[in-house]
């Protein structure tokens, strides 16, 4: 029963439990194998002995160790009594409280409202007090099917005159601990106990008339509770009151009112029509006058009435007809089920690209500056009087000194959009390739000022769609090259382009120039902008700011056609439904090159047959201006078309010196050329709904992926001109999903390991589903759906090595050096040591951090005299090895530093020539073999067929 309800199945149960234990031997730093095929059934060398086996954790075992106190409930764990409030603290999720997966409203697992009344009760006990005078619902508690939330219930001291204690009940999802405490409930305990004047004796009442019990019926309005919540198992009607009897059917634990028993009294009201009928969901929102007069009860008997409008009283009693519970008025609301999905999402998770003023330059703007090419941008005539502008018109020519280049892109506004953004993207390429791999500039930057390429904020003009893609490209380099690169955008404004020399100065490797002001993107969390919420969907709620009223979002046509493209891939599958499902679409055209022929594509339509959803599959190359045409004109007249999800898209990584426009096409065809013939083709429809599917890659500019970063960033630039000029549009720059794609099929765990440690988190589909309504519902050109490890983003902050534009999300304070001023440098801390150790420490030095880029176990697993190649190092991978020891040694080294310098020995030689010259010995190879006495190597010959001890001799 457990399987059933909480995975749906033995499958599920067993792949979240390999997930589990995946994630177990993780914290015993399991090591990668090599990538190489040839020796995947092979342990690496020398053999490794590491254990596998999940340690117990012995940490939880007596929280009194740390000043806790143990709360004795199945939701809470934790008491800290202070000196004017209580704080109980817990943690649940469907591995530690399964039988929270049988309480799900319109497909989402809601905790239920009574387990607030629940909280608040036990609370009451523990300060002495009584009742609860109210409690109101702000925002219903979504459990996430993977991972976990925290709890934390807070009751205050009675203000002075007053006999009351506020309550509060807290959730923030269990992932680090910088993530938002978002507000569920909020009350007022009484001292006192009233006392009954009522009984349940005369059982069933008087002429009372037997009433049908279906769950059916509740599930077909969006109720689906599973057994331990199908508690209601007779009821009858008298008047105007309606009676039942409920059940648990499982123990009540050490529950004072189990929840799902006091949720089950709930039941009664809605199957029996008590409350108003409209067909909309209704959710618990204002308890008043709600007392406990037993606990432990398995079985009630309740008497349900009306109170007032959306209100109803609940009288619950024992077997013997003696109260246990009572609510004198229970408000019973209309649910916004797009309010009920984002209440689903960590605030965290749902983020946007705002522009920030940069701090103030400390170092003194540049008094030369080269200029390559054209100045279309007048930036010489704007700084002269301050700057010595030196042109060149080839790269060739330009001298090899510190100063930067500066190098104008400009648009192109001809009709031909994928074209113009093309012949930007191609002339980039060439330039930043040649400017990397000329040794004469190492020393220097490359400045790429374009114009308009960027929308800093809501009023600006549209952004240029042909060099917007630009920054994709430019800022994945950046990542590949730190220091190599700058990338500006400047106004029509003459003091912008006066002011890029200060800019310069200012240390931002990305910035805008908006009236003479220097603007830096940061990420920050969407929610930054909104007031305060309150219960879903309920009257009186803030309307959050930025919002223009709730007609402002975008809705689904539920009578039109939505066509989805890459609508037979994972993520199409998945949105597909989720459109069915709670957006109540019937009528689906999804596309991709294969159609019916897709794996799988039969069972797909078969699976939204019935969910009620009429459903097309098409095959149809979207990037064909043509073939889209003809589809779209296939549409039927009775159902036209009214919503957009683009979804398609490809990878071909590679590191920018391997790019060619070959690749680029390869990746923009499916983005960039269907996102815009989809634009143009259906831009006079009237559509409700136009949505990009993106990526964080845009944004972030990550390392191996030019290409599909520009694709990227020109989807969100799209849907700012869509926006600006009234149509509507919604780019989703998504994070990394924990299912795999065929985009992320190919992931191997060196790369998911990688990516974990730039910050990003596997997305949960579930979570990601919830994103796209939350993110939909706010009405706003772009956002960023992203799960982020906040943890390892603030510990890089502390480092120094965290990227620009996440800076705004964490605050750290910058780790104090630990040596002296006179040391401050790797090269410093080695002077003086004798030439074995320095030796020793560069070799472990390299080993170490070869280990971590390929998520091997330590340094030991990396032997010296291997190749990097025979490893597993690939070109991401070396990157990242380069990035991290420009980092610890203070040097520049080369993109193809690794495997210009073969093994760890040869790289750990090369680090020691350019920190201390020839001063000291050259590194010892790899440890020897057992030698006989005579010192001729003994070799050891496995299956491997590798030699120990640097024998090179067949």
């Amino acid at each position: 029963g457990t399987l059933r309800r909480h995975h749906g199945g033995l499958d599920s149960f067993l792949r979240s439990t390999g997930e589990a234990f995946t994630a177990g031997a993780t914290t015993q730093h399991t090591p990668a194998r090599p990538h190489d095929g040839r020796h995947a059934d092979l342990p690496t060398y020398p053999f490794q002995r590491t254990r596998y086996w999940l340690e117990p954790d012995t940490s939880r075992r007596d929280i009194a160790a740390s000043g806790l106190t143990a709360a004795g409930h199945p939701l809470l764990g934790a008491v800290t009594e202070g000196a004017t409030s209580l704080v109980l603290t817990g943690r649940i999720s469907l591995a530690t409280h399964p039988w929270l997966a049988d309480h799900q409203v319109a497909g989402t697992l809601v905790v239920p409202g009574a387990a607030f009344v629940e909280l608040a009760v036990y609370a009451a006990d523990r300060v002495g007090a009584g009742s609860i005078r109210e409690l109101t619902v702000r925002s219903p508690l979504v459990l996430p099917e993977h991972g976990a939330v925290r709890l934390r219930v807070e009751v205050s001291e009675p203000a002075a005159g007053e006999s009351g204690r506020t309550v509060r009940i807290d959730a923030r999802p269990d992932m680090g601990t910088a993530t938002s405490w978002t507000c569920h409930a909020t009350g007022v305990l009484d001292a006192e106990t009233p006392s009954p004047d009522w009984d349940l004796t005369a059982w069933p009442p008087a002429g009372a008339r037997p009433v049908d019990v279906s769950y059916e019926t509740l599930a077909a309005q969006g109720y689906h509770y599973g057994a331990v919540f199908q508690g209601l198992h007779r009821m009858w009607r008298h008047n105007d009151h309606v009676y039942a009897e409920i059940s648990l059917p499982t123990e009540p634990d050490a529950f004072t009112i189990h929840p799902a028993l006091l949720d089950a009294t709930l039941h009664a009201a809605l199957m029996s029509q008590v409350l108003p009928s409209d067909g909309r969901i209704r959710l618990p929102y204002a308890w008043e006058g709600a007392t406990l007069y037993a606990s432990g009860a398995s079985a009630l008997r309740v008497s349900v009435t009306t109170a007032g409008d959306n209100a109803i009283r609940l009288r619950a009693a024992d077997g013997a007809g003696m109260p246990v519970a009572e609510v004198a008025s229970l408000a019973m609301l209309p649910a916004d089920l797009a309010d009920l999905g984002s209440a689903a999402v960590s605030r965290d998770s749902l983020l946007h690209l705002e522009w920030t003023p940069a701090p103030s330059a400390d170092a003194a703007p540049p008094t030369r500056l080269s200029l390559l090419g054209h100045d279309p941008f007048g930036l010489r005539a704007a700084t002269a009087d301050g700057v010595d502008w030196r042109r060149f018109t080839e790269l060739s020519a330009i001298p090899g000194d510190s100063s930067d280049v500066v190098v104008c892109i400009e648009g192109d506004e001809t009709a031909d959009v994928p074209g113009a953004a093309r012949t930007a993207l191609y002339r980039a390429l060439d330039l930043v390739q040649a400017w990397v791999s000329d040794e004469r500039f190492g020393e220097a930057r490359l400045v790429v000022v374009t114009r308009r390429a960027v929308m800093t904020g809501s009023g600006e003009p549209v952004p240029d769609l042909s060099t917007a893609p630009l920054w994709g490209l430019l800022r994945s380099a950046q990542s590949e090259h730190p220091g190599r690169l700058i990338l500006a955008d400047v106004d029509e404004d003459a003091r912008s382009s006066a002011a890029l020399p200060s800019a310069l100065a200012g240390g931002a490797t990305q910035f805008a120039l908006r009236d003479g002001r220097v603007v830096v993107p940061r990420l920050a969390r969407a929610s930054s902008q909104d007031g305060p919420r309150g219960p879903a969907g309920m009257p009186g709620r803030p309307e959050p700011e930025g919002r223009r009223g709730p007609e402002a979002p975008s809705r689904w046509d539920t009578d039109g056609t939505v066509l989805l493209t890459g609508g037979t891939g994972t993520l199409g599958r998945l949105f597909a439904q989720h459109l069915v499902t709670q957006h109540g679409v019937r009528h689906l055209l999804l596309v991709s090159r294969r159609g019916p022929d897709a794996s799988g594509a039969a069972d797909l339509v078969a699976e939204l047959s019935g969910l009620g959803a009429e459903v097309t599959i098409a095959a149809c190359d979207v990037a064909d201006r043509g073939a889209l045409s003809a589809l779209l004109a296939a549409v039927p007249a009775n159902h036209p078309l009214t919503g957009v999800v683009h979804a398609a898209g490809t990878l071909d990584d590679g590191l920018i010196a391997g790019m060619t426009p070959e690749k680029i096409d390869a990746v923009l065809t499916p983005k960039l050329d269907a996102a815009w013939n989809l634009h143009d083709l259906t831009k006079d429809l009237g559509l409700s709904a136009f949505v990009l599917f993106s990526s964080i890659m845009g944004t972030i500019g990550n390392a191996g992926q030019a290409n599909y970063a520009a694709a990227n960033v020109f989807l969100d630039a799209l849907a700012q001109y869509r926006h600006a000029t009234g149509l509507p549009a919604t780019s989703l720059a998504w994070g990394f999903w924990s299912e795999r794609s065929e985009l992320t099929r190919g992931l191997n765990d060196a790369d998911i390991a990688r990516m974990a440690r730039t910050g990003l988190k596997p997305l949960p589909s579930d979570e990601g589903v919830a994103l796209f309504d939350a993110a939909f519902a706010r009405g706003e050109a772009t956002a960023a759906p992203v799960a982020l490890d906040l943890d390892r983003l603030r510990a890089q902050a502390a480092g120094a090595t965290l990227p620009e534009v996440l800076r705004g999300l964490v605050r750290a304070r910058r780790a104090a050096t630990a040596v002296t001023a006179t040391a401050s440098t790797l090269a410093d801390r080695l002077a003086g040591h004798t030439a074995e150790d320095v030796d020793r420490e560069l070799l472990d030095l390299v080993r170490s951090h070869t280990a971590t880029v390929l998520g091997h176990a330590g340094a030991d697993s990396v032997q010296p005299a291997v190749a990097f190649r025979e490893l597993g190092l690939d070109s991401l991978s070396a990157v990242e090895l380069r990035k991290r020891l420009n980092e610890v040694t203070g040097l520049r080294l080369s993109a193809t530093v690794a495997f210009d310098r073969p093994t760890p020995s040869a790289l750990a030689a090369f680090l020691r020539e350019e920190l201390l010259g020839g001063s000291t010995q050259a590194v010892a190879p790899a440890a020897a073999a057992a030698t006989a006495e005579d010192d001729d190597p003994v070799a050891v010959v496995g299956m491997g067929c590798r030699f120990p001890g640097g024998v090179s001799s067949p």
